[in-house]
């Protein structure tokens, strides 16, 4: 049984027993130490991976922002423009609401001041909203698969809503307990005998059957996500390549059996027609070659493609560090790793915001209409600026 002493005086939490050992491996025993400068400090050591989480959040706010715009009001409405704004969505979500709050962690790692529910709302909406990213992008995989196998059918876009709909749903089925589950969890500084806050897995629950599962199933349902994804995208780029093979296979042989009207021509033209013949058996080939698939997918698939690439690259990180951390022998507490190995733990841990920003960059690189569009709508907002700050500034000083 271990007790706790609360000073008021000196602002520390001083608990009885022994939760680890600073970075340099000795045990430190001053009680003395600051709850609060502690977080000051670790706090300042935090301020590289608060400035890029800092960056990540403008860049996903403003670029998604914008995709949803555009798209919205420029682009025609079928199911790969609605994917597109579906996951512009969530990835706004993820920039404008679940970044500031791990930035807030990560200025607060010790002593964190917050009412109970915003923690288990913050988690629980930072749940939904990861798994609400993977089951749609599992719907484009799919519908992507769907366009190519089968050219004649349409994917429409009411089927794209509807089937996005049912996934948020299941997401958030899937996620309701993590509000129980969140909570204030007790955290190891690097003195002796002062403990933190932090929120995550309540402290009462942390070591139970029900974390366990529940952890669990969310990384079943995210592998499973991931293979349907490399199933689809796999299948489809074999479809596109046997095409491919046999529309060239199909040219080589139309033009070695061509054979023209008459002999003089024969006679005549033969060098031109040797090499015409020639020039098509290798276009053929070059058609044929597994180099041309991507060139043979269309754009919007090609998008996609890349952000579902981005997304597995982004959670890849994530989902190791929880797996290490499931058992506490391959990942010590963070209070004994050295800042090295804190900062590139505490990256890992929110490496699958990067996608938020990073879509926008794919769709403006490889959609030379949406970056057009794009510069049309930034022109528009910055030449409608000044006039919205004067008119508001003339109606504050009316009022005054």
């Amino acid at each position: 049984m271990s007790s706790s002493v609360h000073n008021s005086d000196s602002d520390t939490i001083i608990s009885a027993r022994d939760i680890g050992q600073g970075s340099n491996g000795l045990l430190i025993s001053n009680k003395s130490h600051s709850l609060t400068s502690l977080n000051g400090e670790q706090a300042i050591l935090n301020l590289p991976i608060i400035s890029f989480l800092l960056l990540v959040a403008v860049l996903g706010t403003a670029g998604n922002t914008c995709v949803v715009y555009v798209y919205r009001a420029r682009f025609r409405k079928n199911s790969g423009s609605y994917f597109i704004m579906a996951l512009a969505i969530l990835d706004l979500l993820n920039s404008a609401l679940c970044l500031p709050w791990e930035i807030y962690i990560l200025s607060n790692p010790y002593n964190n001041d917050f009412p109970i529910i915003i923690c288990k709302v913050a988690r629980f909406l930072v749940t939904v909203v990861y798994l609400s990213a993977a089951l749609t992008l599992v719907c484009v995989a799919f519908s992507r698969f769907f366009k190519i196998s089968h050219p004649l059918r349409c994917f429409s876009s009411r089927r794209a809503q509807s089937i996005t709909f049912v996934m948020v749903c299941l997401a958030l089925a899937v996620s309701w307990p993590q509000i129980p589950l969140s909570g204030t969890r007790t955290v190891a500084t690097r003195v002796f005998g002062v403990y933190g806050h932090d929120c995550a897995i309540s402290d009462e629950l942390s070591e139970s059957l029900y974390a366990t599962l529940f952890q669990g199933s969310l990384h079943v349902l995210l592998s499973v996500c991931f293979l349907l994804m490399l199933l689809f995208y796999v299948r489809l780029i074999l479809i596109v390549w046997v095409r491919g093979r046999r529309r060239g296979l199909g040219r080589q042989v139309a033009a070695r059996d061509y054979t023209p009207r008459s002999s003089a021509s024969v006679t005549s033209d033969r060098s031109f027609g040797s090499s015409q013949n020639l020039s098509h058996t290798t276009s053929a080939r070059r058609r044929s070659s597994g180099f041309t698939v991507l060139g043979q997918i269309g754009r919007t698939t090609r998008m996609l493609v890349l952000v579902t690439f981005m997304f597995l690259m982004g959670y890849l990180p994530l989902i190791t560090v929880n797996v290490l951390a499931l058992n506490v022998n391959h990942l010590p507490p963070t209070s004994t790793l050295s800042y090295g190995q804190r900062m590139t733990f505490e990256l890992c841990s929110r490496s699958h915001f990067l996608s938020s920003a990073a879509n926008p960059l794919i769709y403006s690189v490889l959609n030379v209409r949406f970056r057009q569009e794009s510069m049309i709508a930034l022109r528009h907002v910055i030449l409608r600026l000044p006039h919205w700050l004067r008119r508001r500034f003339k109606g504050q000083h009316g009022v005054t």
